[in-house]
């Protein structure tokens, strides 16, 4: 879900933030490997775009085999299509 999402919105012209805690991503990982882990079981993957003035937030909650993705994105109204 995570490789999803990101892939949607760097599409429409997001960058990825690198996760501060994170390594340097190898290409080997997959994109959800060099998402932050924020809890046991989530994933966050926050991306911008407009010199940072539109955000979004990729969440990813994993508990009791199941998982649930939330995208939050805020942008311009000039954005909106």
């Amino acid at each position: 879900m995570m490789d999803y999402y990101t892939k949607v919105l760097t599409d429409q012209g997001f960058t990825v933030v690198p996760a501060a805690t994170a390594g340097a991503k190898t290409p080997s990982q997959s994109s959800s490997e060099s998402a932050a882990i924020a809890a046991a079981g989530t994933l966050v993957r926050d991306l911008v775009r407009s010199n940072g003035s539109e955000t979004a937030t990729i969440t990813v909650v994993t508990a009791n085999g199941q998982a649930v993705a939330t995208a939050g994105v805020s942008v311009a109204p000039s954005s909106l299509k």
